[in-house]
């Protein structure tokens, strides 16, 4: 396969980069690549080279991701500015983008205790174990910042079986009773510390 066989679409000023990605990939040993890039909100690069398990690939192909924090991290990073110049708007749009809702006020977002104590009852044994592993090493993580205040510190969470992304999935550490309201729409919440 060549690198003329770059499938998808690249915007004008673009077309070097599909050149070179396709010859990179190539070059590389790859058998098949895709990348997808935005600018200023516009999509100016949607590209895929070669084949996986046979078939072309396409922005659809599943793949294994390595090295993202970055790019995440940056994501985050630009939430929380949002969060913190906008405000309770701010939690609104990204909860309404990212846990697909339709919330029109801030306050519909608010969970009852009995509300919050039915989901998190609701959950497999095994969740909600994780929740709660999850729940200690966040508050170990604060008594260790909290107790070092205005010293250099620095803490290691205790390597645990789970931990990752099924630890983080829900809105909540348990039924425990809480002096601010709890919000549906974990994404922004969570991201913003207000969860």
């Amino acid at each position: 396969m060549s690198h003329n066989d770059v499938r998808g679409y690249a915007a004008p000023g673009f077309e070097k980069v599909a050149e070179v990605f396709a010859a990179s990939a190539e070059a590389a040993g790859e058998e098949g690549v895709g990348i997808v890039a935005t600018l200023e909100g516009e999509t100016v690069l949607d590209l895929s080279w070669g084949e996986s398990e046979g078939k072309p690939w396409t922005s659809d192909t599943l793949v294994c991701v390595y090295s993202c924090t970055k790019g995440m991290t940056a994501l985050v990073a630009q939430i929380l500015a949002d969060v913190q110049q906008r405000g309770d708007a701010a939690v609104l749009e990204y909860s309404n983008r990212y846990d697909d809702l339709d919330a029109q006020s801030i306050e519909s977002l608010e969970l009852t205790q009995a509300e919050l104590k039915s989901a998190y009852e609701g959950l497999p044994a095994a969740q909600r174990e994780a929740l709660q592993a999850a729940a200690r090493r966040v508050r170990s993580y604060h008594g260790a910042q909290h107790t070092a205040t205005a010293r250099s510190w620095s803490h290691t969470a205790r390597p645990g079986p789970g931990r990752g992304a099924e630890e983080s999935s829900g809105c909540g550490g348990g039924p425990r009773a809480s002096r601010t309201p709890h919000r549906r729409g974990c994404a922004a919440q969570h991201v913003a510390g207000r969860a």
